[in-house]
């Protein structure tokens, strides 16, 4: 962290995901997950003088997963876009921003002022659309939880290699 500079914690009240073809925004209650990862890989090898070396280098990347919540709603082109990932149709796959906002009136749109964070998914396509039960008679108000695969996962403003730029970063 530079000298001087204060880390603000982020909180968030809402999120939004949109997709860069317009055809879908969704406002989300609850960001559950963001997974991205690296499996570490061992390796061993002989030194010149014999000695065994143990090391972990990078190994598979898996693919970034996004989890969002929201309560359930009439609108159904969720549920049309997943439909597309599993006839897989090449369309299914789009570039998505998803964007945290601070809390606000729910029934004023969030506007630039309101942004905490934001996430660039590229080629993402809902994996998973579940629904929790329902139960006649009750108040309760159902979630529908949406699992988004993507190829990568971006934040606006970071180099596209920041290697040179993370604590004992670089080529070596």
């Amino acid at each position: 962290m530079p000298t001087g500079q204060s880390m603000v914690p982020i909180s968030s009240a809402r999120f939004l995901l949109s997709s860069s073809t317009g055809n879908g925004k969704w406002a989300f209650s609850e960001l559950s997950n963001i997974s991205m990862e690296v499996e570490p890989h061992e390796f061993i090898f002989c030194n010149a003088d014999g000695s065994i070396q143990h090391t972990r280098q990078y190994g598979k990347t898996n693919p970034p997963k996004v989890t969002l919540k929201k309560p359930m709603d009439e609108d159904t082109t969720l549920w049309a876009w997943h439909l597309a990932a599993q006839a897989g149709s090449t369309s299914a796959r789009v570039d998505c921003s998803l964007i945290a906002y601070s809390a606000g009136s729910p029934l004023i749109p969030p506007g630039a002022k309101d942004k905490v964070f934001e996430w660039l998914l590229a080629n993402a396509w809902p994996s998973k659309v579940e629904l929790s039960g329902l139960k006649a008679g009750a108040t309760d108000t159902a979630m529908l939880t949406v699992t988004l695969q993507c190829d990568l996962i971006t934040v606006p403003g970071t180099p596209p290699n920041p290697a040179g730029s993370i604590p004992g970063g670089g080529d070596g």
